[in-house]
């Protein structure tokens, strides 16, 4: 459980993405580079409803529309997770993106 700025985060995962399963298998370097918003439901082992409420109110990283469907790149959100899952701000500002 992750208790942060934006109240607490259910996560169902290991850290460091090392030996997590979903229903295919090992995740980790067999995901694509961006995830769908399913693949990102099952990375972060969240239902879809709260993955949608953290996205309104700006606690992930950021997203964008690809061919009219929203994805996640992969890199951010493990790196997001790697450190912690800070803040967002504070995110954006340790790995220079902008919004």
């Amino acid at each position: 459980m992750y208790a942060g700025e934006y109240g607490s985060i259910p996560l169902r995962f290991n850290q460091h993405l090392i030996g997590w399963q979903s229903k295919g298998g090992p995740v980790g370097n067999n995901l694509p580079l961006l995830l769908s918003i399913s693949q990102t439901m099952e990375l972060l082992g969240l239902p879809r409803r709260t993955l949608y409420g953290l996205m309104d109110r700006g606690a992930l990283p950021p997203s964008f529309k690809l061919g009219g469907r929203r994805v996640f790149r992969r890199a951010d959100l493990e790196k997001w997770i790697a450190l912690g899952l800070p803040p967002i701000e504070r995110f954006l500002t340790l790995t220079e993106r902008k919004r």
